[in-house]
């Protein structure tokens, strides 16, 4: 008799909720003097995952995240994995024929984006043949100053208006967690897809052998389109230790590098 299938209840979307639960008010993310707790980052997350849900977001549904790296960018992040879907960090500093390239590649339907992002590429998002849905988490509706034919538009006062509990998981272990874009050096670039368990196995690994305590502080130096980021993000909030994003661009600046790890206190990068 053929077994039903379940659902772990130990995968990506859980990691944060778990976290939560256990460290509430530790500070999970920061970035650019500002931080956000870890019931307050549950909250928000929870939030876009029953907007992303009512839109029809389920297993496997791809979403692009076109945010540069902030607290913004991992709120998208757990609410996409908490919806089932995987989610596709784009390379913000790359040409916009990049960022339409991985849209029609993964025939993306939902792309999460700020309104700067969204003016920036309003041009090339205009009656897309493949977007259903984007998301312009950071200004409200009476705040967008642009007038747009094609994809459904949904912004941050629609996003909180959502509920903040009731969370359930549905993913399974071989279900798609992200898709990360080589860098298409010799070629086009070419989407490599990862599952939870594959990413899982990295992350439990990573949390045993560094054994990251909640007061230490992360350095994310690596972009959220590389696979090291996987550290950053996930091992970090398993250990409900402080995620500190490193700005775009300081790591090619050693000492702006070493007075932000010096004034972040970082104690692992």
């Amino acid at each position: 008799m053929k077994k039903s299938k379940t659902a772990s209840p130990n995968l990506l979307p859980d990691i944060l909720s778990k976290s939560a639960n256990l460290y509430a008010d530790n500070i999970a993310v920061r970035y650019d003097n500002e931080e956000i707790s870890y019931r307050e980052i549950n909250r928000l997350s929870n939030q876009l995952y029953f907007c992303l849900r009512d839109k029809g977001v389920k297993i496997g549904k791809l979403v692009g995240i076109y945010i540069d790296k902030s607290i913004d960018s991992i709120v998208a992040i757990f609410g996409i994995l908490k919806a089932g879907g995987c989610y596709v960090p784009f390379d913000p500093l790359t040409p916009v024929e990049r960022q339409l390239y991985i849209i029609n590649d993964c025939s993306l339907e939902y792309l999460i984006i700020t309104s700067k992002k969204f003016y920036q590429l309003h041009q090339i998002l205009t009656n897309n043949r493949f977007l259903k849905y984007i998301f312009v988490i950071d200004i409200d509706r009476k705040e967008c100053k642009e007038s747009y034919e094609g994809a459904e538009i949904i912004f941050k006062d629609d996003i909180l208006g959502c509920k903040e509990n009731g969370f359930t998981s549905r993913v399974e272990n071989n279900d798609l967690a992200y898709i990360l874009y080589t860098s298409g050096s010799t070629g086009r670039p070419k989407g490599v897809m990862i599952s939870h368990r594959a990413s899982l196995a990295f992350i439990d690994w990573a949390y045993e052998y560094f054994a990251i305590g909640q007061d230490e502080r992360i350095g994310a130096i690596s972009p959220f389109y590389f696979d090291l980021s996987i550290f950053d993000i996930f091992v970090t909030i398993k250990s409900g230790a402080t995620i500190c994003i490193v700005p775009q661009g300081m790591c090619g600046f050693p000492p702006s590098l070493t007075e932000f790890i010096e004034g972040e206190k970082i104690t692992t990068l």
